[in-house]
C-alpha cells in the first residue's frame, strides 16, 4: 500500500512536513518524512500508522527534531528552532 504523499503547513513562519507511506504491508512497513525547514509548534504533531507495527520500529533522524516513537503513531515534539532532514521508520 502506498499511501501518496502529504504536506502539513504549520503556518508560513513555521514551515512545513511532508510525509509519505511507500511501504506499508503485512510484513514491511515504511513512512518517510522530510522536515522543509520546519519548527513545530508547542502541542507537537502526531502521525497515525495505517496499522500497527508488530516490533519497535527502526528510526533513522537526521532532522535533529526530538520524535516519541510508538507502534501505532510518531509525534514530532514541539521545537524552540528550525530543523530540516529526514526521518525514516522501517521495520513490521
Amino acid at each position: 500500500m502506498n499511501t501518496g504523499t502529504t504536506t502539513y503547513n504549520f503556518g508560513s513562519s513555521r514551515g512545513s512536513i511532508t510525509y509519505s507511506f511507500p511501504f506499508w504491508g503485512k510484513s514491511l512497513k515504511q513512512l518517510i518524512i522530510h522536515y522543509n525547514p520546519v519548527n513545530i509548534p508547542t502541542g507537537g504533531y502526531t502521525i497515525y500508522f495505517p496499522s500497527s507495527f508488530t516490533y519497535d520500529p527502526e528510526v533513522r533522524n537526521t532532522s535533529g527534531g526530538l520524535v516519541s516513537i510508538y507502534t501505532d503513531r510518531i509525534k514530532l515534539e514541539a521545537m524552540s528552532g528550525a530543523c530540516t532532514g529526514w526521518i525514516i521508520i522501517t521495520g513490521f
